[in-house]
């Protein structure tokens, strides 16, 4: 008799309209699929099971609020009995919640954690928390709603030291490192890596990738703040593309998001006409996406799994620091080589399916 691999949901923002979720699933897959069957579930939607990203471009933008007690019961009415009947129907053998900056305040996440955590309660499967990133600040409701998931969970393991200092202060929980699982991806042990000096470059090119407005204005106090209107913002972007130009590079303007192609289209309107300046195609995927960067120089962007995706690209990385989450990644990843990451991924890898086994341990799979 054949031995099933044992099944495990993956809860992430996988289904978003955000390359860097894509890709954070993809680093999942690559570092347990081996030993697991892993089935995506989207973490904050549990409902929605695919998305095409070309067609999210008639979709209305809104922006970020904290979780309240009504947002958090408009969530338990739209997906709640959906997660528990669809945990209940798949029968996985485990839950992993990750990776992505999913300990985070906003009007979803809280009450998202807190549902997975307490259906997998109820229904008794075993679950771990892997690759999260935490945000600086909570309100007391979001505090009890994370704290709970966080401490119901078999394991935890965040994807930086100051989200581990975070995890610790604000709720009590001593978590674990891991590195970005995106790298798992395209990282050194990944089949998407490619030695950077054999690509040749016959001109100096350059990524620019703007960040949408609103997420610069909502993280302000992280940042220096100083553009108080979107005029004077995509102001310094032109400079910042004006100033490539003279350098002689090519340059493309790129984006990971569906918010980040409309500021790009913004940019790209207020820009003077240039043979040299040149908006990324439409439609793109995460393969593509690193494929096409390995052929660029040097990317300047503000999103923080298109920073990952070039230095695994071997391209030189000059972060836009929109948010604590950028200063964070760059403080944990600027000094470290694909080799070393790797090394660390695997050490973590050793540890999470240790823990995994240890709690399917007597089940007859």
């Amino acid at each position: 008799m054949v031995k099933r691999s044992p099944n495990i949901i993956v809860a992430g923002e996988v289904f978003s309209d955000n390359l860097g979720d894509q890709l954070i699933f993809r680093g999942v897959q690559a570092l347990l699929k081996d030993d697991y069957h892993l089935i995506p579930y989207y973490f904050s939607k549990p409902s929605v099971r695919g998305f095409a990203l070309r067609k999210l471009s008639e979709t209305r933008l809104q922006g970020v609020q904290n979780c309240s007690l009504y947002r958090a019961l408009s969530w338990v009415r739209h997906y709640f009995f959906g997660l528990y009947k669809g945990l209940r129907d798949h029968a996985p053998d485990y839950v992993l919640i990750g990776g992505g900056q999913l300990v985070l305040s906003n009007a979803n996440f809280p009450m998202a954690l807190f549902s997975w955590a307490l259906c997998c309660r109820v229904l008794r499967i075993p679950f771990g928390v892997v690759g999260v990133g935490a945000g600086q600040a909570y309100t007391w409701f979001e505090r009890c709603l994370i704290g709970f998931a966080l401490r119901a969970a078999r394991f935890v393991y965040a994807r930086d030291r100051a989200s581990i200092e975070i995890l610790r202060d604000r709720f009590g929980v001593q978590a674990s490192f891991i590195p970005d699982v995106a790298y798992a991806y395209c990282g050194s042990g990944s089949d998407a890596v490619f030695d950077a000096g054999q690509v040749k470059r016959s001109k100096k090119s350059v990524w620019v990738g703007i960040t949408d407005y609103r997420v610069y204005r909502r993280y302000a106090s992280e940042n220096d703040g100083r553009f108080d209107s979107h005029h004077a913002y995509l102001r310094y972007w032109c400079d910042l593309v004006d100033d490539y130009v003279r350098q002689g590079y090519d340059v493309t303007l790129a984006w990971t998001t569906e918010a980040d192609y409309h500021e790009t289209r913004c940019l790209k309107d207020v820009l003077p006409s240039d043979d040299r300046v040149v908006l990324m195609g439409r439609d793109v995927d995460v393969d593509g996406f690193i494929n096409a960067l390995r052929g660029v120089d040097e990317v300047c962007a503000g999103r923080m799994h298109f920073l990952i995706m070039a230095h695994c690209a071997g391209c030189r990385v000059k972060p836009y620091f929109v948010s604590d989450k950028i200063k964070r990644y760059w403080d944990e990843y600027e000094a470290k080589s694909l080799r070393c990451i790797d090394a660390e991924l695997n050490d973590a890898k050793g540890e999470i399916v240790s823990f995994i086994q240890k709690d399917l341990q007597g089940m007859c799979i």
